[in-house]
Formats: structure tokens, C-alpha cells, sequence
């Protein structure tokens, strides 16, 4: 598709630019009513074609326009559903921590910390560990 998009656009611009250089025939334009003469039928050629370039860069950018805010939207909805399903995920653990009689920590704010589990206390390290890398008497 891409090579026949370049194939027929080199074709018309071979086209309009035969036009242009053949058609020194002079021609009168009327634009509202009014008549705007010194415009040769080559100069008229390549005037459509510039306008027929500026119409096709308006709708390329009112189609990629449109494309940007349909994704946007689309993206949007996704993060709704998004946000509903981690809302139902985040219920029903809460559910779940109070049937098994977990205790339950209050929700964390901005600028404070989450609360800690309880570590359990270890024994302290004997000499012997310490200086041999291990348990058991010094050698």
C-alpha cells in the first residue's frame, strides 16, 4: 500500500508540473466575484495543488486529533476499571483479614509510616560464635 501511495503521488505531481511548464496560456481567475488576472493555466494547476496539499494537512491533523482524543478517553475508562477492580480486590481481602481475626492496621497517610509486625527477640550471640564464625568452643 505504501509503494502504491508513493507510485500514484509521483505520478500526479509528474502530471501537475507537465501542466505547469505546457500551459502558458494566459487565464482569468474570479474568486467572490472578483477578477484577479496575470495567472497563466500552469500557475492555476500548481495553485490547486497547493491548495489540494493544505485541505489534505487539515484533515490529516483533524483525523490524528480526533485518534489522540479517542485514545485518551479509552485510556481513561481503562484506569476506571482499573481503580473498581483493585477497589473490589482490596474489600474483599479486608473482608478476608477479618474473618481469620487478623488484627488490622489503619490505613497509612502521606508523611507517616505504615505500622511494623512484631519482630521476635533473638538470643544474644555467645563469644565463642563471635570470634570463631559459628557455634561451638574456639580451636
Amino acid at each position: 500500500m505504501l509503494a502504491l501511495g508513493v507510485v500514484l503521488l509521483l505520478l500526479c505531481l509528474l502530471l501537475a508540473v507537465g501542466v505547469a511548464l505546457s500551459g502558458s496560456d494566459p487565464a482569468t481567475l474570479e474568486v467572490f466575484g472578483v477578477d484577479i488576472t496575470g495567472f497563466t493555466v500552469g500557475g492555476l494547476v500548481l495553485l490547486g495543488a497547493g491548495l489540494g496539499l493544505v485541505a489534505m494537512l487539515a484533515l490529516v491533523l483533524i483525523l490524528s486529533g480526533a485518534a489522540r482524543k479517542r485514545a485518551k478517553r479509552n485510556r481513561v475508562k481503562q484506569v476506571g476499571r482499573e481503580r473498581e477492580t483493585l477497589a473490589e480486590e482490596n474489600a474483599r481481602l479486608q473482608a478476608e483479614l477479618q474473618e481469620r481475626g487478623a488484627q488490622s492496621y489503619p490505613e497509612p497517610t502521606v508523611g507517616s509510616s505504615a505500622p511494623v509486625a512484631p519482630v521476635a527477640p533473638t538470643t544474644p550471640a555467645s563469644s565463642t560464635e563471635i570470634s570463631s564464625g559459628g557455634p561451638g568452643p574456639v580451636r
